[in-house]
């Protein structure tokens, strides 16, 4: 938040850096509002509350500004729905100084502080809350350590220090605050300092395995503390649970079959709907559940039950004109007959998995080279190899599981 022309203003643009995403990217992904309009109405929504900010307020607010007038009804207007939000003056320093070193804490910080001053968040996110705030304050520190770092070489007259340097400037972080593979971290930084046209393709294909690692380490860790969260929550109303990964069978089961990871969370609802604990419903009966306006034969003679079973096979397969949106997916929880409180938490759950097909696609599509590249042009890896790369870090998921669940969740003690 800063003073534009004596105007307050918002920004919402965050800093594209690898170890803390920006958070708008993070609520895109969960497909959750991400615009200031968005996210007001959604806490007018929640709590019944008005702003009385009329929409070119609020879109002046992140862009041209706002006067004093419009500011102190915002910030009425937080401190009457969130009663313990921190407007302290440190707290808006604290978003000026990761806004100042290009860390993405500032933009994070009210969400967090939201989130723990009363919003619509339960306890079972506790865990997820508290590694954000430990990305946070790391980035913050580490931003401003590269800060300086950068202030120094250009006063050595480096403007742009080689990339070997860079990664033997990260290594040391990267190996204390990440669960990179470290075999991946020594092979980085031995490859030649040379320009990415004279790279051999494993080289080429050997930067596009780190970067996306990279990308994917806190998305990993952030489903590793959700999951854990969740799992110990649940052992708060039934008892001790299995201490395993759920998110780990599904990515195990979308690789062995081929499938996206919802086919993997479909999967398991067959498993949960069946009498037998042992046995599962098929995937027909599954997909009788799902609601599908059109009813009656179609023109190709498709019963209302083909046209179902299309769709479910669709969901596994991914492809974008069959992706459930949220009124199908409530809608399917729905017809199985889940209560409002199951109805909400399977929906939540599938919203997760989705997110996580969704960097899949992201990832695969970032590390594959185009049919048209040329030496001269950035390119990546072949279509076969980004597929190994992206199955690797999603198979990685297991250690960031496992390194989650020893600090929090420890093995039952032997009777």
């Amino acid at each position: 938040m800063k003073a534009t022309d004596g105007k307050r203003k918002v920004s919402l643009k965050g800093f594209d850096t690898f170890y803390l995403p920006q958070i708008q990217e993070f609520f895109e992904l969960l497909k959750l509002p991400s615009t200031i309009p968005q996210l007001m109405s959604l806490v007018e929504q929640q709590t019944g509350f008005k702003a009385k900010i009329g929409r070119s307020s609020l879109y002046d607010l992140t862009t041209l500004g706002v006067g004093p007038r419009v500011w102190r009804k915002l910030k009425s207007f937080g401190m009457l729905t969130l009663p313990d939000l921190d407007f302290s003056r440190s707290s808006l320093r604290y978003v000026r100084r990761s806004f100042r070193v290009g860390s993405n804490a500032g933009s994070w910080f009210s969400f967090v502080t939201g989130a723990g001053a009363g919003a619509n968040i339960g306890e079972e996110w506790d865990l997820l809350l508290g590694f954000i705030k430990h990305r946070m304050e790391s980035d913050l520190s580490f931003s401003e350590v590269k800060s300086e770092y950068r202030k120094r070489k250009k006063g050595q007259g480096v403007e742009a220090p080689a990339a070997q340097e860079v990664l033997t400037f990260l290594s040391p972080f990267l190996s204390s605050n990440t669960l990179l593979p470290q075999k991946l971290l020594d092979c980085m930084v031995s490859i030649p300092d040379k320009p990415q046209k004279e790279l051999e393709q494993s080289e080429i294909d050997l930067c596009a395995c780190f970067f996306t690692h990279l990308h994917a380490d806190f998305y990993l860790s952030a489903l590793a503390h959700y999951s854990v969260g969740k799992s110990l929550y649940a052992i708060q109303s039934y008892g001790d649970l299995p201490r395993v990964s759920t998110h780990a069978e599904i990515i195990q089961y979308a690789k062995d079959n081929d499938e996206m990871f919802l086919a993997g969370w479909l999967n398991l609802l067959r498993h949960r709907l069946a009498e037998d604990e042992d046995e599962s419903i098929s995937w027909r009966a599954l997909s009788e559940s799902i609601p599908i306006k059109e009813v009656g034969d179609d023109a190709s003679g498709n019963s209302l039950k083909d046209k179902q079973y299309d769709r479910i096979k669709g969901w596994r397969k991914g492809n974008p004109k069959d992706r459930p949106g949220d009124d199908v997916l409530k809608g399917f929880l729905q017809n199985l007959g889940c209560d409002e409180f199951n109805t909400t938490y399977y929906f939540e759950s599938v919203k997760v998995v989705m997110a996580m097909d969704a960097l899949r696609v992201q990832w695969l599509s970032s590390v594959t080279r185009s049919s048209d590249a040329t030496i001269e042009e950035p390119f990546g890896c072949s279509a076969d190899t980004a597929k190994v790369i992206v199955t690797e870090i999603f198979d990685h998921y297991q250690v960031h599981w496992q390194h989650c669940a020893d600090k929090f969740w420890p093995e039952p003690k032997a009777m």
